[in-house]
């Protein structure tokens, strides 16, 4: 198994469901089994952006990050995904590790989630973002480790 693994390396990895308003993080614990959602927060600019990552990174020991891939139910790309190729470019350009994974349908779950626990999606916004980024890691997750077995 190669360097390009990030399984391979110690670490956890940093989940992200980005969008143009809020951006959701969620991270792996140490064994890249679970995913765990960690917070949202304003996307107001990359540089801000970019300091609180860095700053997951040295609280949590983030050695990648996985990032939502907007796409249609056909595969296809919509407008949203060349954001986030961006987003994910300026990432690779300070040197993070990133992967992109396939977010269709996560946020839908997660609301139900949110309305599973009697909370309101409209007034939970932050909560869904969240978990929404918990659902793209651990699907991420979901499919290296079974590759392992």
């Amino acid at each position: 198994m190669g360097d390009n693994n990030p399984q391979s390396m110690r670490g956890r990895i940093l989940g992200i469901d980005y969008g143009s308003s809020r951006v959701g993080f969620a991270v792996s614990d140490p064994m890249h089994i679970i995913a765990t959602p960690l917070n949202t927060v304003k996307n107001s600019s990359l540089e801000d952006l970019f300091d609180y990552i860095d700053k997951l990174k040295n609280e949590y020991g983030i050695n990648s990050i996985v990032v939502g891939l907007p796409l249609n139910m056909k595969g296809e790309e919509t407008k949203q995904t060349k954001s986030v190729k961006e987003f994910s470019t300026y990432l690779e350009q300070r040197s993070w590790k990133v992967i992109l994974e396939d977010e269709r349908l996560t946020t839908v779950i997660a609301k139900k989630e949110i309305i599973k626990q009697n909370k309101s999606p409209g007034k939970n916004k932050s909560l869904i973002d969240k978990t929404a980024a918990a659902l793209i890691l651990q699907s991420y997750l979901n499919k290296t480790n079974s590759y392992k077995m």
